[in-house]
């Protein structure tokens, strides 16, 4: 089937159309929003020949089919392509091709496409209305998301993500540099076997189980795309790190500094098989260290120097979202650094298996934003 000669081609209509219903819906900063753009564009390359398969709901459901089949065991990979059949359908909707019903539901009834034009195709001179229309979604699109600043369009183009650091959420604090704080998200690894076993895990290495790497994966998820990815050197804390770092393409950095407290000879010992003398002396004093192990006065300096200096170094670059991924121990010292307490005050604090707290750094200080954040496991953990 051909088009009609006097017929306009529409194409921001489809894209900016596919993108602001995809964000309306869902509002995910997970979604790879070009490939949702490339699938609501992809039944054009029919347009000189007249419709064909891929302007029908066929076509999109066999795309999602290929889409799930290829990317088994690969999450963060079918989470960007499903961006495709998403936009093919979209594409029909957009398109009215759903008032065509021969069309939109080939090969249902019959595998003859008829004779006249893809309805979009039809509408001639009304097409220019559409791509107008479709101009304001992509006007309204780059102001929601700041796309005006390089910054944030290069993330977008690199990506293909709107995530939370491109939406202004509440009005601009008139304190000091509200909008150009350093934003520190402070991820604890997800949970290995020692973990779950109820094990103290200080230097020990161990891989993340079964529900550590979900973990890892809600924890990536959940945060979009990010500047900076900086981890722990320890297994667990570099393999949540990588799952976070997939998202956006970005490479990991290692610093020691961020390594989890050296438990000495009580690495590996169980928690419960610490007598009550032991606790009381260690809480009661941040300079006491497990036989051969680090205390936690030593810890706080080497995790406080570790942030500063992070900190320092993301306002020379121009980085907004920074990803620490540690270890408990640590995490409690960057909280208590934020609030502006010693070391003592980590005893009061409770840090779970791939929660994320925040810390903004600005000119008049540093401030805890969030603390301990878990609604991200919700699915896995049923709270």
């Amino acid at each position: 089937m051909r088009s009609d000669p006097g017929s306009l081609t529409v194409f921001i209509w489809f894209t900016a159309g596919s993108v602001a219903i995809v964000w309306t819906v869902f509002r995910s900063p997970a979604v790879d929003y070009r490939t949702v753009a490339l699938g609501s564009l992809l039944a054009l390359a029919e347009v000189p020949f007249g419709i064909g398969p891929l302007q029908s709901l066929a076509a999109s459901v066999a795309a999602l089919v290929v889409v799930m089949g290829v990317t088994v065991g690969r999450r963060l990979t079918r989470r960007r392509w499903l961006g495709v059949p998403i936009g093919m359908f979209l594409h029909l909707v957009l398109d009215g091709s759903w008032s065509n019903a021969d069309v939109f539901w080939w090969p249902a009834r019959g595998w003859a496409f008829p004779a006249g034009s893809a309805p979009v195709m039809a509408r001639g001179v009304y097409s220019l209305v559409l791509e107008l229309a479709g101009v304001l979604i992509a006007l309204w699109l780059w102001g929601e998301f700041g796309l005006a600043d390089s910054a944030r369009r290069t993330r977008f183009l690199r990506s293909g993500q709107l995530d939370r650091s491109f939406v202004a959420t509440e009005p601009p604090d008139p304190r000091p540099s509200r909008w150009g704080a350093v934003m520190m998200l402070i991820v604890r690894h997800g949970r290995t076997e020692s973990n779950r076993s109820g094990l103290l895990l200080g230097r020990a290495d161990p891989h993340l189980d079964g529900l550590g790497v979900a973990q890892a994966a809600a924890c990536a998820e959940w945060l979009g795309t990010v500047d900076r990815v900086v981890t722990s050197p320890l297994r667990r804390a570099v393999a949540t790190a990588h799952a976070i770092a997939a998202v956006g393409d970005v490479s990991i950095e290692i610093d020691e500094r961020l390594i989890e407290l050296d438990y000495g000879d009580w690495d590996g010992r169980p928690v419960a098989d610490v007598t009550a003398d032991e606790w009381a002396g260690w809480r009661a004093d941040p300079s006491f260290a497990p036989p051969g192990g680090e205390s936690l006065s030593a810890l706080d300096v080497r995790v406080r120097d570790a942030l500063s200096e992070l900190a320092a170094d993301d306002r020379a670059r121009g980085a907004r979202r920074t990803v620490v991924v540690s270890h408990v121990s640590p995490i409690k010292s960057a909280v208590a650094w934020a609030l502006g307490v010693g070391p003592e005050t980590t005893w009061r604090m409770f840090v779970a298996p791939a929660s994320i707290s925040t810390i903004e750094v600005r000119d008049a200080g540093v401030v805890l934003a969030g603390f301990n954040e878990r609604g991200h496991l919700r699915a896995l953990t049923g709270e």
